[in-house]
């Protein structure tokens, strides 16, 4: 499953992606499907494939939704 973006939030707001089911979800890396506002920025620069029973946390900042690190 490809996922290109989310519907833009508050300025802060962080979300959780967990991968439950048995398919990989690729976050697709500043993607052109999505309204700019909506889209994905992954700290690699390139999309990032989540496997099963993964996570990966996602914070709204300048108009993007950016990767970050909870460690």
């Amino acid at each position: 499953v490809n996922v290109t973006g989310f519907k833009a939030r508050v300025e802060g707001a962080i979300i959780l992606v967990s991968v439950l089911g048995s398919a990989t979800i690729t976050l697709m890396h500043n993607n052109v499907s999505s309204e700019a506002r909506n889209r994905i920025l992954i700290q690699a620069a390139a999309d990032k494939a989540v496997a099963t029973n993964r996570d990966v946390f996602l914070k709204y900042l300048n108009t993007r939704w950016r990767e970050i690190s909870l460690v």
